[in-house]
């Protein structure tokens, strides 16, 4: 019997495919190599991308900060005030500081638009310090009155209409002030 099972074993091997050979320790070094190179490149990559993205991230926080912190924030009511001689409203007067812990604003670098349903345009303005060291910078525990006239309108602000009024610092966000004028007008109305 062990005969026969020789015979049948060497039998089968014969069937094999003359010439084939199994895989060297040369070439099994070769293919770990190129495994570990393309691996390594990925893993070049995918930390590369990692660190550009982080840098990227810190930079739109850092943008973002920055810009919370030159916000100009509405202390009080908006005032639209007329002149004895017509039933228009000439300036608007809004108290401001910044936002808590907020960078200094430099208030002769804001900017004041004026908007309606007719016009859109930047009527001069003024600024007056309310309390504070007497510069014309903006800083935390300061509060100023930027006063808009609104004299040179093309179309004077009257009665029950609708306004825009928005404040912009160089760097931070407009503070945007969206107001009705009273059906009635007295020397000073209370907006809101």
């Amino acid at each position: 019997m062990g005969h026969s099972l020789f015979k049948e074993v060497r039998r089968r091997l014969g069937r094999l495919p003359a010439g084939e050979e199994g895989v060297t320790g040369l070439e099994t070094a070769i293919i770990l190599i190129a495994f570990v190179v393309v691996a390594s490149v990925f893993g070049y990559v995918v930390l590369t991308t990692g660190v550009f993205a982080t840098e990227k991230g810190k930079e739109a926080t850092m943008a973002g900060l920055s810009q919370v912190r030159t916000t100009l924030q509405q202390r009080g009511g908006v005032i639209a005030s007329k002149s004895s001689t017509a039933s228009t409203v000439d300036t608007v007067i809004v108290r401001v500081s910044t936002m808590a812990g907020g960078a200094p604003i430099d208030a002769s670098d804001l900017t004041v638009s004026y908007l309606d349903a007719d016009q859109s345009t930047y009527p001069s303005f003024i600024v007056e310090q309310i309390n504070g060291d007497g510069d014309n910078v903006l800083e935390p525990g300061e509060l100023f009155d930027i006063k808009v006239d609104l004299t040179s309108l093309a179309t004077p602000l009257g009665t029950s209409a609708d306004f825009i009024i928005m404040i912009q610092p160089v760097n931070g966000s407009a503070l945007h002030l969206e107001r009705t004028t009273p059906g009635s007008l007295d020397t000073y109305n209370y907006l809101g």
